[in-house]
């Protein structure tokens, strides 16, 4: 069931609730009625996530993200007056009135490098666009001020009591009436200057008087508030939509809560395995785990990987659609094989590449590829195999560094055809014992480089997103898009 068939199905006035999971939008409301979510996420790969085009509406609990367009686009727009409770958003609002403004503060703060158990101040200058308060649980680490006034800040980061051995890592909570998350990551390193006031980021001048257009043609004989969008928006919304009815939506899943109580901020071993904040009902507690030099947590508090000891139920199998994201341990292990086939021309190779990419989006390094010229990955979560060209995935081993895997794959040699035009029914299987998940890729036609599908984690759990998109401009574009400089 898509997202937008709640909204057919009900009666206006009524109340609507969206199930837990994961929803591609964009997501429609063009009538009076208040939509509840339940640790639900509406996403879309481009600006308006959720769009209000009737009066008398009220949204709680639930997050609206922006995929891959501009986090400066607005992921909710409100033509016309809505109630907002316990929102939270990955770009910004429009019809929301002071709330409208830019939210100029990185996705990741990046501490960098600092000495250890001495203290360490970093400013940022940041645009916040109404009173914001800064919610953070991990007691190494200190805001000045903890509420920001709407406008130009200067934010003071204060870091201290950090150990040698560990690796910064924290979720942060922006809160006005949306809810902003934030990442917040250091590394110790007792070779580096004392940081005294350093500055790590300054937000771009902005006119606050300018928020988002306001439309001068209200719906419905309503006064709008909301920004109004250009033909080419409207059809482009218009075949979004298209698209979804025609069911090329994700589908329900157990999936990353938006929630009104702050996440477990953790300071995590550079040992460790991967581990982030897990959805909770009651306020977190805040776990800083030393580790003994043979790298072993010492203390009761050490937190588990992501899916540590989770094992799927035996003989589950899933065909994904384009789009579609799911947990891998609803339908695998922590460990499993992703193979890749398809009919190709005569001379044709397609090869794997695996990216290990940290905050960002950005790969951990040259040794963050994984191919045929760098078969396994420094902790062995990533391993290319040449025997058959498969690729072995064991998330139990990711580094907390490591946020998204990419698997990739790229024409070699066209024999004659020299994109995916020329490749019939492209799909990737992924395998454990005897559970499988399919992705077959239609549609590709002058992609010479293509990301099959992506593996990320989201609030402690890791998530398949079923992408079947590339590049034509080969294998270079998404190395560069990654942050890996190709020669040649």
């Amino acid at each position: 069931m898509n997202v937008n068939d709640y909204i057919l199905n009900a009666g206006a006035g009524s109340a609507v609730t969206l199930p837990a999971g994961e929803f591609q939008g964009p997501l429609i409301i063009d009538k009076p009625l208040r939509l509840v979510g339940k640790n639900t996420t509406v996403w879309s790969r481009q600006s308006p996530v959720v769009r209000v085009t009737a009066s008398g509406v009220q949204i709680s609990d639930i997050r609206a993200e922006i995929t891959e367009g501009s986090i400066e686009e607005p992921a909710i727009i409100a033509d016309f007056p809505t109630a907002a409770h316990n929102v939270e958003v990955l770009g910004r609002v429009s019809g929301f009135g002071a709330e409208d403004g830019f939210f100029d503060i990185p996705r990741t703060i990046e501490l960098g490098l600092f000495p250890p158990e001495c203290e360490n101040t970093f400013t940022l200058e940041v645009n916040v666009p109404a009173r914001t308060e800064i919610l953070c649980e991990m007691r190494e680490v200190k805001f000045s001020p903890n509420v920001l006034t709407a406008g130009r800040n200067t934010l003071v980061v204060t870091v201290s009591g950090i150990s040698a051995q560990t690796f910064l890592y924290a979720e942060l909570l922006f809160k006005s009436e949306f809810t902003r998350r934030v990442y917040l990551t250091g590394r110790p390193d007792k070779n580096s200057a004392q940081a005294v006031s350093k500055r790590i980021y300054t937000a771009p001048q902005r006119d606050n008087s300018q928020t988002s257009p306001v439309s001068q043609t209200p719906q419905g004989g309503g006064v709008s508030q909301g920004g109004v969008l250009s033909e080419q928006g409207a059809v482009a919304m218009a075949q979004a939509i298209h698209e979804i009815m025609r069911g090329n939506t994700a589908q329900s899943e157990t999936a990353p809560t938006a929630q009104s109580v702050p996440q477990t901020a953790q300071s995590v071993t550079q040992t460790a395995q991967s581990v982030a904040p897990t959805a909770q009902s009651v306020p977190p507690t805040t776990a800083s785990t030393p580790i003994t030099s043979a790298g072993t947590p010492t203390t009761a508090q050490s937190a588990a990987p992501p899916t540590a000891g989770r094992q799927t139920p035996s003989g589950q199998s899933l065909d994904m659609r384009r789009g579609q994201r799911v947990g891998v341990t609803q339908y695998l292990t922590d460990k499993f094989t992703v193979r890749f086939s398809a009919n190709t021309p005569r001379g044709m190779e397609i090869d794997p590449y695996v990216f290990m990419l940290g905050y960002g989006d950005r790969a951990i390094g040259d040794e963050g590829l994984i191919f045929f010229g760098n078969e396994c990955s420094e902790n062995g979560e990533a391993r290319y195999i040449p025997a058959d060209g498969s690729v072995e995935i064991d998330l139990a081993k990711v580094s907390p560094t490591v946020q998204k895997i990419v698997l990739a794959y790229s024409i070699y040699d066209g024999g004659g055809a020299k994109n995916f035009r020329g490749v019939g029914t492209p799909q990737i299987t992924l395998l454990s014992q005897d559970s499988r998940v399919t992705f077959a890729m239609d549609g590709l036609s002058d992609e010479t480089t293509i990301v099959a599908a992506e593996l990320y984690l989201y609030k402690g759990e890791w998530k398949i997103s079923a992408v079947g998109a590339g590049y034509k401009d080969g294998l270079a574009k998404l190395c560069n898009r990654y942050g890996i400089e190709v020669e040649g």
